[in-house]
């Protein structure tokens, strides 16, 4: 259930109410990841009705959703379908989904083929991961649904976990609202003079992304101008790319795993990563390092196992912190699992070094860890 801070329950339950019913948003949205448009799509609401149609650019995929909300902006019902989108050809991988609540859950089943997936979560959200990208169109909706200036509305941030996680928004100021999840990360969504919104600055979470809104678009001229494009150029592939590293330095074996995020002509440090504030150090699931023997920072030891690498860059120095949660998303860094906090020398390069990449390699009588990203280096080195 939705909790509300700050002001009387019964006063925000009729703001949303009378507010919800009486608002109709229609326009066009369109996302960009530094030079790449990565999305556009159409939102329509009437009330609490919704009518979603999107297409995720780098892999062509359409999504047509239509689905209602409850008074307080939450998820009560959705139903869509999903698919590839190619020049001249007939839709592929298709896929229908519909999500429910029902006796205080919320069910979501996905159709493909032969093949049906069903996910139950106890309670309601105002997110759900599991039909597309609803998450990044319901923006629209919620300055309809929102508290009023300097109050949260708490919800669920529902995902493939059966825990769900805690989504807040908040209303800052007449003019901004901040949206978010430990797994999504937080954005500022910036609003017009009516309320509405105007664009979204997901910079700095696990999006990154920068969202406009625009008029209402004609998708059928969208299709078939990104069709033609990836006719005659191909998709935009993966934005970013996994890797692996495995060494053996003395007698030590590391193993790495990330994802490199690519600068795609964006200010990096101190905007996309900004400064003193956690670095997932990769991009979609947390950095992992395994070592099978004891390494030494120094005089500091970081026992056999495998951790997940975080780090805080500033503009002085980085700090590189191994955690003992895995498997973790790379926004739900949690301080208290750190087994070791660590120092990282920066070096300015000469050239831009494209895309993320980490190093671990001999130096000495042991090694070096390094990150290397834009015009950047951090580093920190090690006995085997």
């Amino acid at each position: 259930m939705v909790k509300f801070l700050g002001s009387i329950f019964i006063i925000l339950i009729s703001f949303s109410d009378s507010f919800a019913q009486r608002t109709t948003e229609r326009g066009g949205l369109i996302y960009t990841l530094g030079v790449d448009t990565t999305m556009v799509g159409n939102f329509l609401l009437r009330g609490q009705e919704f009518e979603l149609e999107i297409l995720v650019i780098g892999n062509s995929t359409v999504y047509k959703q239509n689905g209602s909300l409850f008074s307080n902006g939450e998820l009560k019902s959705v139903t869509g379908i999903s698919y590839k989108h190619f020049f001249g050809e007939k839709p592929q991988d298709e896929s229908t989904f519909k999500m429910y609540v029902k006796n205080d859950s919320t069910f979501t089943e996905i159709h493909q083929g032969d093949k049906k997936e069903m996910y139950i979560h106890k309670g309601q959200g105002v997110v759900n991961n599991m039909i597309g990208s609803t998450t990044f169109f319901l923006f629209p909706f919620w300055p309809a649904f929102s508290p009023p200036t300097g109050d949260s509305l708490i919800s669920q941030h529902l995902w493939w976990e059966k825990k769900p996680k805690t989504y807040t928004i908040t209303r800052k100021d007449k003019s901004q609202m901040r949206v978010g999840s430990t797994l999504m990360g937080y954005l500022t969504l910036h609003l017009n003079e009516n309320g509405k919104l105007q664009s979204i600055d997901g910079v700095g979470s696990s999006l990154n992304l920068i969202g406009s809104v625009v008029p209402f678009l004609n998708m059928d001229s969208v299709f078939h101008a990104n069709a033609l494009k990836v006719k005659m150029y191909g998709n935009i592939g993966p934005i970013n790319q996994a890797d692996s590293l495995n060494i053996v330095i003395n007698t030590t074996r590391f193993k790495l795993n990330y994802k490199r995020p690519a600068v795609r002509g964006r200010k990096i440090f101190g905007n996309v990563v900004p400064y003193n504030k956690v670095w997932r150090t990769g991009a979609s699931l947390a950095t992992t390092l395994q070592i099978d023997k004891p390494v030494y920072f120094g005089d500091q030891e970081l026992p056999p196992g495998t951790y997940s690498m975080f780090t805080l860059p500033n503009e002085d120095g980085w700090t590189l912190m191994f955690n003992r949660e895995v498997g973790i998303w790379g926004t739900d860094y949690n301080a208290d699992h750190d087994i070791l906090r660590l120092p990282m020398t920066i070096y300015h390069l000469e050239e831009s070094v494209e895309r993320m990449t980490i190093e671990i390699k001999p130096y000495n009588k042991g090694g070096v860890l390094q990150i290397i990203w834009e015009n950047l280096m951090a580093s920190v080195y090690f006995d085997g």
